[in-house]
């Protein structure tokens, strides 16, 4: 599976409020998009099956412990 690993200095999510003020563990994984802010957004579909393989691996490799650890 191929991925590109970012930490984001600008910009913000709304999951960022749930951290802040609750203090909830987020994560934000995007997906390259060409005219993202657009009424017609597109993603090559590699990016789009690879983006949900990676959800699919952290959500079944979750665990008390691991959530528990943030």
């Amino acid at each position: 599976m191929s991925y590109t690993r970012a930490v984001r200095t600008g910009g913000g999510i709304d999951g960022s409020e749930i951290l802040t003020y609750e203090g909830i563990p987020t994560i934000c994984i995007g997906i390259p998009v060409r005219y993202e802010h657009t009424n017609y957004g597109m993603v090559a579909y590699q990016d789009f099956a690879y983006t949900v393989k990676l959800v699919e691996e952290i959500i079944t490799g979750l665990s008390s412990e691991k959530i528990a650890a943030f």
